[in-house]
């Protein structure tokens, strides 16, 4: 049997979808209030026109913190997939993604440990990468801990500490450091929402640079990374490096809509972030553009890929390729 948390997020429902296929036992873990609509309806996109996949699916309500209830989750898993984590840049949320993405994690590794599982694969992020003067960031950057970490890579940097403390004490585990990642999903959330924001028109975009990648990708790596019983590890997934508007401008003409053409300069984004932050403490709304938001857009940062492509002899498909799925899917569901 094999467990995925956050089953019902963009890359939870690749991996689950890609299990159930190879003829997989899946329990799925998921919030109690999750809405499955979403998740069924890219399920009939990937292939499962009848939903058959998706009815095997053994559903389980997770509350990460209640360490009963993982490790009841846990009762006849082999495998686990550890996909879920809060993704945030607010600092009002630290505390969310500190008890979410760290003590949940720490919860899961102290159950699958006491479980005797076979395999746990830890979803970080690059977030989690050390950073460099080098032109590329790599798996083995050591990490620094400054002010310009945002809370969520100190979240995130938390969890695999979580992960390689409990391969210290046995577990067989492995992480993966995927990029953005771009695939099909509800596009009010986490990076699926670009698509959203460019097909009602973005006017703006910045001079950053980052790393995106397919999420049929990242479930191949992780199911590959089980197979052949690497462990003891961690991977980046990145597929392509590019900057801000040639992703915008991908999208943009995948939706037949006006590209990003006004370039947003750094002391706009600052002052943007700044009245966003008084209108927050104002109202309590949540800010569209943050400090650490506007940080990143303007930042230039590239990743490297080279090691799970030497390790696994892996070919990572195109920004284009999963841009063109992306948007195909929100056509066909007219949103």
């Amino acid at each position: 049997m094999n467990l995925v948390t956050g089953a019902t997020g963009l890359l939870g429902t690749r991996v689950v979808f890609d299990l159930l296929q190879k003829g997989e036992k899946v329990r799925a873990a998921k919030r109690k209030n999750s809405d499955l609509e979403t998740m069924s309806s890219v399920f009939k996109y990937y292939g499962d026109k009848e939903l058959f996949l998706f009815k095997q699916i053994d559903w389980v309500d997770l509350d990460l913190l209640d360490v009963s209830n993982v490790y009841e989750s846990l009762e006849g898993v082999s495998k686990v997939f550890h996909c879920a984590a809060i993704v945030s840049f607010h600092y009002s949320d630290y505390e969310l993604m500190y008890q979410t993405n760290v003590i949940g994690t720490r919860n899961m590794v102290n159950s699958a440990l006491e479980r005797k599982v076979d395999y746990f694969v830890h979803v970080s992020s690059t977030a989690a990468i050390g950073k460099n003067k080098e032109e590329f960031q790599r798996e083995s950057n050591a990490w620094k801990t400054d002010d310009k970490n945002s809370y969520y890579s100190l979240s995130k940097h938390g969890a695999e500490q979580e992960v390689w403390r409990g391969i210290e004490e046995g577990l067989r585990a492995v992480i993966v450091n995927p990029c953005i990642i771009i695939g099909p999903s509800n596009w009010n959330r986490s990076s699926t929402s670009l698509f959203k924001t460019i097909k009602k028109g973005l006017k703006f975009y910045t001079t950053g640079a980052n790393a995106y990648v397919d999420v049929r990708d990242v479930s191949e790596i992780m199911q590959t990374l089980v197979e052949k019983e690497i462990h003891t590890d961690r991977f980046l997934c990145i597929g392509e490096n590019m900057t801000y508007l040639e992703l915008f401008t991908k999208i943009a003409k995948a939706f037949s809509v006006k590209a990003p053409h006004i370039e947003a300069k750094a002391w706009q984004a600052n002052i943007v972030w700044r009245l966003e932050d008084i209108k927050y403490r104002l109202t309590g709304k949540k800010p569209v553009i943050t400090k650490e938001t506007a940080r990143s857009a303007q930042q230039v940062t590239k990743f490297s890929n080279e090691k799970v492509c030497e390790k696994l002899g892996f070919k990572f498909r195109s920004v284009q390729e999963a841009v063109d799925y992306t948007s195909t899917y929100f056509i066909q569901e007219n949103l």
